[in-house]
């Protein structure tokens, strides 16, 4: 595994996202309740940005077509074998790692402080 550098943890406070491209692909990155959660920032229907869509718990919906994902494994909700890449965060002295590879579980990574209150809507970072 070869993490980068993807963000401060303070600018992904609990209920909100950061996307960027690290190389050919745009990764999204979601604080829930201070756990992170990396995955590819474009549906598997037609690439629209997953970090424009809706997140409640942990059920994504892409805000073109209303495909619904698991941000936990990058799985379609409503059908079987279709997903977006999941990537492994970490937080080291304050800064987002991302693992651009994509390769490895999904997973949360756990926040460094103590997280706060989030809210069950998470709109994306302008």
């Amino acid at each position: 595994m070869s993490f980068v550098r993807f963000a401060a943890l303070s600018d992904i406070p609990p209920g909100r996202n950061k996307s960027l491209r690290i190389g050919l692909r745009r990764i999204v990155v979601y604080n829930v309740e201070g756990s992170l959660y990396a995955l590819e920032d474009a549906c598997a229907h037609m690439k629209a940005p997953l970090s424009a869509g809706r997140l409640r718990g942990m059920k994504l919906t892409c805000s073109w077509h209303g495909w619904t994902y698991d941000i936990t494994s990058g799985r379609r909700t409503e059908r079987e074998g279709v997903c977006v890449r999941t990537f492994q965060v970490k937080v080291e002295n304050g800064e987002v790692l991302v693992d651009p590879a994509g390769t490895g579980a999904p997973g949360p990574a756990p926040e460094e402080d103590d997280p706060g209150a989030a809210d069950d809507e998470f709109p994306s970072l302008a």
